[in-house]
């Protein structure tokens, strides 16, 4: 077998992303043939060549991928804690898994879970071209003018800026609007509520009912189910931004 990346080695194990994975070479917790390594252009010999993270030995795995919803108030990491975590949901998943992009702990909905981890890396990029799509349900009533300035101007913040890239009216209700907005990938925590609260709205609901080209309105809170697998080829062959030449 040809010779790889060290970095994306550990990340096609589904050990962790790549990005994470390129920490743990710099933090020296990587050995290769019993030997730490700390150079991120280190390749190795999956069939020869024998890698470690902290001491266990990391071995590539057939890759998974599955589709959870996340709860209201339950935080996307996979960290056991008294708090809730979506590390509570994942019992039934005899692989280890890692999530891909960024679901608040405040919303709810659709987020892909896989031991793919150069697909997570590559999705997770804002290059990526992927979008999330979000119901959301904003308090007072929105005027169209909001909306335009909102999908037009968008907002500054202390860590860049805040934008969409589509927003749809879909109905108002006795005190607030329901709104379908698109943000592109790499969005910032708290993206949208943040965004919203620049133009007087307070984000009472936000869903997420699309992650690229994935949906499931019949998924059920707390559900997680195998991706079929046109919705992984749909993934795996999506448009992607180019990639480095040494794989």
């Amino acid at each position: 077998m040809n010779k790889v990346r060290l970095q994306k080695y550990i990340a096609d194990s589904g050990f962790a992303s790549r990005r994470f994975a390129e920490k743990l070479i710099l933090e020296g917790r990587v050995s290769v043939n019993d030997r730490v390594v700390t150079k991120l252009g280190t390749v190795v010999d999956p069939d020869s060549d024998k890698v470690c993270v902290d001491g266990k030995r990391v071995k590539s795995a057939p890759k998974v991928y599955y589709l959870l919803y996340k709860p209201r108030g339950y935080s996307v990491t996979l960290v056991e804690s008294f708090e809730k975590t979506i590390a509570r949901l994942l019992s039934l998943i005899p692989e280890k898994v890692i999530p891909v992009g960024r679901l608040d702990k405040t919303a709810e909905g659709l987020i892909l879970l896989t031991n793919d981890g150069e697909l997570a890396n590559r999705l997770s990029r804002p290059d990526s071209g992927i979008e999330s799509i979000y119901r959301i349900y904003v308090i007072p009533k929105i005027e169209f003018e909001a909306i335009r300035q909102i999908k037009d101007k968008g907002a500054f913040s202390s860590d860049g800026r805040l934008t969409v890239k589509e927003i749809r009216f879909l109905r108002n209700e006795k005190d607030g609007s329901w709104l379908e907005v698109t943000v592109a990938s790499g969005e910032k925590r708290n993206h949208i509520r943040r965004l919203f609260a620049k133009y007087g709205l307070k984000v009472r609901s936000q869903i997420r009912i699309g992650f690229g080209p994935i949906r499931d309105k019949n998924l059920s809170s707390g559900a997680i189910r195998s991706l079929t697998k046109s919705e992984i080829s749909s993934l795996l062959y999506s448009p992607t931004p180019s990639s480095d030449p040494v794989s």
